[in-house]
C-alpha cells in the first residue's frame, strides 16, 4: 500500500477519465485497492496489478503488463465486463507510455471487438452525450483565456474533447480495417473517421499553445502519440477521398498535418537530451501513410501502418 500511496498520485486524473465507463466514486489508488484486492473479480484484481505495474516501473513492472494481457485481457469471460475494459484501457495507456504503441495498438482494438461482440452501442452512446451538452460547450476557441482559473477550465474541456473524440475514431477503425462490411458502412465509418481526427489534431495543436514562454497549456506523451495516430489516420483517409477534381476541399486538413508534423518536430529539438526523439523522422512517417494509403484500400493501409508501428516500438520509448 505505501507504494500506491506514494507513487499513485495519476491515478485520480485516470479515474476523472474513465467515470463514464465505470460510473465510480472517485477514491485515492490506496482506498481501491485496499478495497479491491481480496475482490473474487479477476478484473478487479488485474486492474490493481496494472497499477501497481505503473507505480514500480522497471522490467519487473512490465512483465506484470504482459502476465495480465496474457491471464485477464485475452480471456473473454474476464474481459467482457465494465471491470474488464477498465483494466483494458489502463493497460493499453500503460503500454503508451512505455513505448510500446503497437501493443497498445493491438489492446485497443481487442477492446472494441469485445464492445462490439457485447452489441454495445457505443457510437449511439456517444451521440447521446454529445446532444446532452450545449453547442457552446463544444467551441474551441481561437486563444487562451486570460485567467488562471479560466485555463484550468479549458485545459479540462479540451482534454474531455480530444479523449471523446479518440473513442469515437477507434470505434471506426474496424469498420475501416476490413472488407467484410457493406460499402456503405465503410463509408460512413471513413467519414467519421476523418471528421474526428481532424478534431483531434485542432485540439492537440491548441493544447500545445504556450501559456506564457516553454509552459504549454497541456503536455502528456500519451496525447502526443495518440494524436501522431490521429494525424495518420486523417493521411490515410485524405488519400482515400481526396483528388484532383476536389482541389482545395481537403487544403485546410492538408495544413493541419503540416502543422502536427512541425509540432513534432519541435518537440524533437527541445527534448533533444532524449534520444529517442532524435530516432524519428516525421517525413518518413507520413510518407509511409501516404505510400501505404495511396493506390490501395483503406484498410491494407491501416492494417500496414499497424505493422509498421513494430520498428517504433523502441523509437517511441519516451511515450
Amino acid at each position: 500500500m505505501a507504494t500506491f500511496a506514494t507513487r499513485g498520485s495519476w491515478w485520480s486524473s485516470y479515474q476523472q477519465k474513465t467515470r463514464a465507463l465505470t460510473q465510480a466514486p472517485v477514491v485515492n489508488l490506496a482506498q481501491f485497492a485496499a478495497s479491491n484486492y481480496t475482490s473474487e473479480d479477476p478484473a478487479k484484481v488485474a486492474l490493481i496489478v496494472v497499477a501497481y505495474a505503473r507505480c514500480i516501473g522497471s522490467k519487473a513492472g512490465r512483465r506484470l503488463y504482459s502476465l495480465v494481457e496474457g491471464l485477464v485481457i485475452k480471456e473473454d469471460a474476464y474481459l467482457a465486463s465494465v471491470q474488464g475494459m477498465e483494466c483494458l484501457v489502463l493497460l493499453a495507456k500503460s503500454y503508451t507510455d512505455i513505448g510500446q504503441p503497437r501493443r497498445a495498438w493491438l489492446t485497443w482494438r481487442r477492446g472494441l471487438c469485445m464492445a462490439q461482440f457485447l452489441s454495445l452501442s457505443i457510437d449511439e452512446e456517444l451521440e447521446a452525450i454529445s446532444s446532452i451538452l450545449p453547442a457552446e460547450w463544444w467551441h474551441v476557441p481561437t486563444a487562451l483565456p486570460d485567467s488562471e482559473s479560466g485555463i484550468m477550465e479549458l485545459r479540462e474541456k479540451l482534454l474531455l474533447q480530444f479523449y471523446f473524440h479518440h473513442v469515437r475514431t477507434y470505434l471506426h477503425l474496424p469498420f475501416l480495417a476490413t472488407n467484410e462490411v457493406p460499402a456503405g458502412q465503410s463509408a460512413t465509418s471513413q467519414g467519421i473517421a476523418l471528421n474526428a481526427s481532424r478534431k483531434m489534431l485542432e485540439l492537440l495543436l491548441l493544447l500545445r499553445a504556450e501559456v506564457s514562454p516553454g509552459v504549454p497549456l497541456f503536455e502528456c506523451a500519451t496525447s502526443d502519440f495518440v494524436g501522431l495516430t490521429a494525424a495518420v489516420i486523417l493521411a490515410l483517409c485524405l488519400y482515400t477521398v481526396d483528388s484532383p477534381g476536389k482541389a482545395g476541399r481537403y487544403e485546410g486538413d492538408w495544413q493541419l498535418i503540416s502543422q502536427a508534423r512541425d509540432m513534432f518536430r519541435r518537440e524533437a529539438r527541445r527534448n533533444a537530451q532524449n534520444a529517442e526523439w532524435q530516432h524519428i523522422d516525421f517525413d518518413v512517417v507520413f510518407e509511409y501513410a501516404g505510400s501505404s494509403g495511396m493506390g490501395s484500400n483503406f484498410g491494407g493501409a491501416l492494417n500496414q501502418w499497424s505493422d509498421y508501428l513494430v520498428d517504433l516500438d523502441q523509437d517511441w520509448s519516451l511515450f
